[in-house]
Formats: C-alpha cells, sequence, structure tokens
C-alpha cells in the first residue's frame, strides 16, 4: 500500500512509524517521544530518533495536544523531531460528539501567534534537518547534548527551559 501511495503521490506517510515501513516511508507522524517504561537501566536513551535522523523526517505529538508543553518542546528539539499542530478553522466544540473529540483546543487563530514563535525556534534547527545525529549525551541530571555529523551540538537545559545550537564545522 506504501509503494502504491508513493507511486501515485509522490510520497508516502506513517503514523508512529513501525519498522516495517521504515523502507517505504517519506514522513513520520507522531514517532513515540516517551520510553516504553520497562527498564532495565536507569537511563532513556533515543535510539530510534538517532537511527532515523537524516533519513526519514518525524514529528511527536502535535503542539497543541502536549501534556506537558515546554518539556514535550524541548524533547523535540533534543531528539531532532520537527514541530507539528493539528489545527481546525472553527471552534474544536464542534467536533464533540465525533471521532475527533480528542482535539480540545485546535481553532488555529487562537494557535497561530504560538504556531509562528515555535516554528521560528525551530528554524534554529533547520540546517540540521536532513544530518544524522552521531551522539547523544546527558550532561548533567537536567542537561543534554544532541551531536550531528557536521559537528553542530544542540543543548538542551530542561532546567532554564531552553536550548543552544553550538554551530560545527564540517561536513
Amino acid at each position: 500500500m506504501l509503494s502504491y501511495t508513493r507511486k501515485e503521490l509522490g510520497s508516502a506517510g506513517v503514523f508512529r512509524g513501525n519498522a516495517y515501513t521504515l523502507s517505504q516511508a517519506d514522513y513520520i507522524s507522531s514517532l513515540p517521544s516517551e520510553s516504553s517504561y520497562d527498564f532495565l537501566i536507569d537511563e532513556t536513551v533515543p535510539f530510534y530518533p538517532m537511527v532515523l535522523h537524516g533519513y526519514v523526517p518525524y514529528t511527536f505529538g502535535e503542539g497543541n495536544l502536549r501534556d506537558d508543553e515546554r518539556k514535550e518542546f524541548l524533547r523535540a528539539i533534543e531528539y531532532g523531531a520537527m514541530p507539528s499542530f493539528m489545527v481546525t478553522h472553527d471552534d474544536s466544540r464542534k467536533l464533540k460528539e465525533s471521532a475527533s473529540n480528542f482535539l480540545y483546543s485546535s481553532r488555529f487563530d487562537k494557535w497561530e501567534g504560538r504556531i509562528v514563535e515555535e516554528y521560528g525556534q525551530f528554524d534554529s534547527l533547520a540546517g540540521l534537518f536532513a544530518r544524522r545525529i552521531t551522539a547523544h549525551e546527558k550532561l548533567s541530571a537536567d542537561r543534554y547534548a544532541t551531536t550531528y555529523e557536521d559537528g553542530t551540538r544542540v543543548i538542551v537545559d530542561y532546567a532554564a527551559g531552553s536550548f543552544s545550537v553550538e554551530k560545527g564545522g564540517g561536513a
């Protein structure tokens, strides 16, 4: 089905990105960003995003449906995800008795400013979109660094609620 979709429409996207779809997927929507919490060790390693980045673009949950807005935004930055929002023209109350009743806050005109702001912040990472992630490390209890193939490092500080980009010089 994905092969047919790619042939007829030029590309094919998948939801959540199960491994068997990767050879035919051009995009993954709602890639899980949380650990399974089946711990054998005490740290979560973003293995799947590290393997995918630079090959298949992906998003995590929609920005207007996050449980913890700042933490999930920063995790998307740390793990190299693209921003995503699910918006509607009318008020989401009209969807109350529909299969889309999970859209409790989706009216575009209420989210426009935040969408523009968030996409602006992600824009500082635009040069990394097609680059592979080569390393991920925990710097301290609340700080993590993701390194890309050109040497650029993205440092996320959950305690400060911020991130910074240290430009690399190669590749």
